[in-house]
């Protein structure tokens, strides 16, 4: 069984809500769906930013030498907080413009994109990549199966449709 998840969700640009009303409402349920997959056994924080396109470009610039906006951005932690307390495994920022514009350019709902970056920037905070095939792999089959448990379809095979 999972320990218990702390989530510190904080609506950076108000263009979320005006986009997705129930933004707030549909990260909780992708984190703690996620959380609830992976068991877990210690007892975990994470701090989840739904910001804009400028704020993430300016840190994937300086983090990632990339200067453009990206969809998530993920920061491992992996260290108690205070003595005794959850493991604060870091925080993940999702771009609202960059985010709707995938969903729209990929006919997702921005409800299963957003739920799938979610998900997806979890994963990379307790330790999954997808540098390697083997580690994509791994990677994705967590996503799918959590997504599926969500009621989102598989986004690889809607993203391979999409491009032929």
């Amino acid at each position: 069984m999972a320990g218990k998840l702390e989530i510190d969700l904080t609506l950076v640009s108000p263009l979320w809500r005006e986009m997705l009303p129930n933004v707030e409402k549909i990260v909780r349920r992708a984190v703690e769906r996620a959380w609830a997959s992976v068991d877990v056994a210690a007892d975990g924080e994470v701090s989840l930013l739904m910001s804009d396109d400028a704020a993430i470009r300016s840190l994937n610039r300086d983090h990632r030498g990339k200067d453009q906006p990206t969809n998530v951005l993920a920061f491992p932690m992996g260290e108690p907080i205070s003595p005794g307390g959850p493991i604060h495994l870091g925080d993940v920022m999702l771009a609202c413009e960059t985010v709707a514009r995938e969903a729209a350019r990929d006919a997702k709902t921005l409800e299963a994109h957003v739920s799938h970056l979610t998900v997806h920037g979890l994963l990379h905070l307790l330790g999954h990549d997808h540098q390697s095939a083997d580690q994509a792999s791994a990677m994705e089959g967590i996503e799918i199966t959590v997504l599926a448990a969500l009621g989102y379809p598989n986004p690889y095979l809607e993203a391979a449709a999409a491009a032929e």
